[in-house]
């Protein structure tokens, strides 16, 4: 049955990668999102960012071509009311043009809210309830930070199968 699975897609380095940047607070230390993936993975530095709150994308952007290929064939197949992303981004604007850009219409955008629970704890919150709303029993998800699929992968049961990519 198709509806019985979910797909989630990040944004950021998974679907684009941008120009934005975090930044180590105590430092002002700039990374990118691969720089606090590989360097600063479970670090306990308080980071800003600021610049993926902004109202567009920061320039340039670049299409990840192979999985915004892969985003509109899960639509095909599962429809797109069961292929959803999840970003830790609080702005849908840039997300909305992009999406809009690549003619990606029409699905359905999730983001954290808080600062004041980590945003992989949040997205995996987010799934829960998803899973329980739309009764899914498989659960695809496509993530550039471990941290966030180590969270998701907490809640594969036996009456549910959760897949998490690395990208």
């Amino acid at each position: 049955m198709r509806n019985s699975k979910l797909v989630v897609f990040d944004f950021d380095d998974c679907l684009v990668s941008t120009s934005a940047q975090i930044y180590v607070k105590a430092t002002r230390k700039p990374l990118t999102s691969q720089q606090l993936a590989n360097e600063f993975h479970g670090s306990e530095d308080e980071l800003d960012f600021s610049d993926f709150r902004k109202d567009k994308l920061i320039e340039p952007i670049f299409p990840n071509k192979r999985m915004i290929r892969f985003i509109k064939t899960c639509i095909e197949f599962y429809g797109k009311d069961n292929v959803v992303i999840l970003t830790a981004r609080r702005n849908p604007n840039p997300i909305k043009q992009f999406l809009t850009m690549f003619k990606i219409l029409k699905i359905r955008i999730y983001f954290v809210q808080r600062n004041d629970i980590p945003s992989n704890i949040q997205k995996k919150t987010i799934v829960q309830k998803l899973v329980k709303v739309g009764k899914y029993k498989y659960v695809d998800v496509y993530d550039d930070d471990q941290d966030n699929l180590d969270a998701i992968s907490e809640l594969h049961s036996k009456t549910l199968i959760i897949k998490t990519f690395k990208v």
